[in-house]
């Protein structure tokens, strides 16, 4: 990860010919997240059918906020060794986290 310049970012719009989404740094692809696939009668013989379910696309955020969550961790770690954590430190530290579960969760 720590290799990796360009942000993680989840492509929702290209399930990439396998039903799953890819998460992408830059140009290179760093995971893919595989969708349900339903199995149901279709009208045209075909069977299987992508499910666009919510935890498959959450899995994907999560992956690629992964370099952010590390990145809080060692933040976090580092205020928290202070030996009085004031106001402040409190709020900054609220800031880090916030930002790092506002990436993972996709908002």
């Amino acid at each position: 990860m720590k290799d990796t310049l360009e942000k993680w970012e989840v492509d929702l719009s290209d399930t990439n010919g396998h039903g799953g989404w890819t998460v992408k740094a830059g140009i290179h692809i760093i995971a893919t997240v595989y969708a349900n696939i339903v199995k149901a009668p279709r009208k045209n013989g075909d069977m299987a059918k992508l499910e666009a379910n919510q935890e498959s696309i959450a899995n994907a955020r999560l992956i690629a906020s992964s370099p952010e969550l590390l990145e809080a961790c060692k933040q976090v770690h580092n205020l928290i060794s202070y030996p009085v954590m004031g106001i402040d430190l409190f709020h900054k530290i609220r800031e880090i986290l916030e930002q790092a579960i506002i990436k993972a969760e996709g908002k």
